[in-house]
């Protein structure tokens, strides 16, 4: 009897061994897969403000993942029914992430903030252009991380400057 019950806990780790391999690797896959989704959108919304403010975003390097991005999405083909299938995966393995994106995003506010103190001009007659100006950041050559920085850096001065105007 003890024999028959070693080969059933066996044979029961080595399944949910297997299982568990299974869903790791679909797990990732569905991470990767909303990671490149937030990319391509990130990447627009910035393209945009860029078009907005007058720069090209042609030219600037970080966007570049963006479309990438777009490409490998392409290739998947990404459809509403896998990124419905994909969120559905993360719910319900719902692992601990929050905790690293939520750093990110704190990351990049108070880096958007510290920009934005260091704009020593009057934001009551101050311009964009100005604000563009300031900064040391090389548009051409700026990693992702960069314009998602500058990129929230604008959202503020716009804010604070409605606030002026309210």
């Amino acid at each position: 009897m003890n024999a028959i019950k070693r080969d059933f806990k066996r044979r029961l780790a080595c399944i949910e061994a297997k299982t568990s391999e299974i869903e790791d690797a679909e797990l990732t896959a569905a991470h990767h897969r909303r990671l490149l989704r937030w990319y391509v959108h990130a990447c627009n919304l910035i393209g945009k403000r860029f078009l907005r403010l007058g720069l090209d975003p042609t030219s600037v390097a970080g966007l570049k993942l963006g479309e990438k991005a777009a490409a490998e999405l392409g290739a998947i083909p990404d459809t509403e029914a896998l990124r419905m299938a994909d969120e559905a995966i993360v719910q319900r393995y719902s692992i601990a992430c929050g905790t690293a994106s939520s750093e990110f995003i704190a990351n990049i506010e108070r880096s958007a903030s510290n920009m934005c103190k260091n704009f020593k001009a009057d934001l009551a007659n101050a311009s964009l252009e100005d604000f563009i100006n300031s900064t040391s950041i090389n548009f051409a050559n700026a990693s992702f991380v960069e314009l998602l920085t500058f990129n929230t850096a604008i959202d503020y001065l716009i804010e604070a400057a409605n606030t002026l105007h309210d």
